[in-house]
């Protein structure tokens, strides 16, 4: 819910939906963890942080690779 709070104050923090993402995928929510990470890869400006879109592309990647599985 905190993130939830979060993005209702700022939803354009990118940095607030991979983390909503991450606790995500401790929930064993891939489908809506999936949907933070993209939205958060949309709204950043990968010139300008580009420690978390790596971060969030990994992210993605983890992710195709399990649905492989």
């Amino acid at each position: 819910r905190d993130y939830d709070t979060a993005i209702g104050i700022d939803p354009e923090d990118a940095e607030v939906y991979y983390d909503r993402g991450q606790a995500l995928i401790m929930l064993d929510r891939v489908t809506d963890a999936r949907a933070d990470f993209e939205a958060a890869l949309a709204l950043i400006d990968p010139q300008e942080n580009l420690d978390l879109k790596s971060s969030i592309e990994k992210a993605l990647d983890n992710l195709d690779k399990s649905e492989e599985q």
